[in-house]
């Protein structure tokens, strides 16, 4: 009987953590949907994609720099 007992709370720990690991992913995913959200009102290009290394980051921040410069002059 004592060892249905410890099997029984074992499992209901099991699964109290199985819980809390699965509110901390979707708190993560949450958090990353709310900074991509803020990304995209505020325009920011700031961020670099991972694939690009930091010497082609400054070459894409200075095109888009570029970019940005020509799209304002021809608005004028």
């Amino acid at each position: 009987m004592k060892g249905l007992k410890i099997a029984g709370y074992s499992g209901l720990a099991a699964i109290a953590i199985a819980l809390l690991v699965v509110m901390c992913a979707i708190l993560q995913n949450s958090v990353i949907d709310h900074r991509v959200q803020q990304d995209d009102a505020s325009g920011s290009t700031s961020s670099t994609p991972a694939s690009i290394d930091p010497s082609q980051a400054d070459t894409a921040k200075s095109t888009q720099g570029h970019i940005d410069a020509t799209r304002s002059q021809s608005a004028s």
